[in-house]
């Protein structure tokens, strides 16, 4: 079994998915059949983040959320 096989119809959330080594993670989890969170600080960057992704991914569902988990408050809302 493959490594996409293994992903299909599980979860996975990447933080700091807007840039770095988080966005390579995120692009590699995109090209899997799974359902991705991207979780960033920056509104605009995670926005875009989503788009670029979606627009290299037919199979992956792909949604993003602000939050600043540095911050006790943003990582319960987060949760929630």
């Amino acid at each position: 079994m493959n490594g996409i096989e293994q992903m299909r119809g599980k979860a996975a959330l990447v933080t700091g998915g807007t840039g770095g080594i988080g966005k390579e993670i995120a692009r590699d989890l995109a090209r899997t059949a799974a359902s991705l969170i991207i979780v960033g600080r920056n509104a605009s960057k995670g926005a875009e983040a989503e788009r670029e992704l979606r627009a290299s991914s037919t199979t992956c569902a792909i949604a993003f959320m602000q939050a600043d988990l540095s911050l006790v408050r943003e990582a319960h809302r987060l949760g929630r």
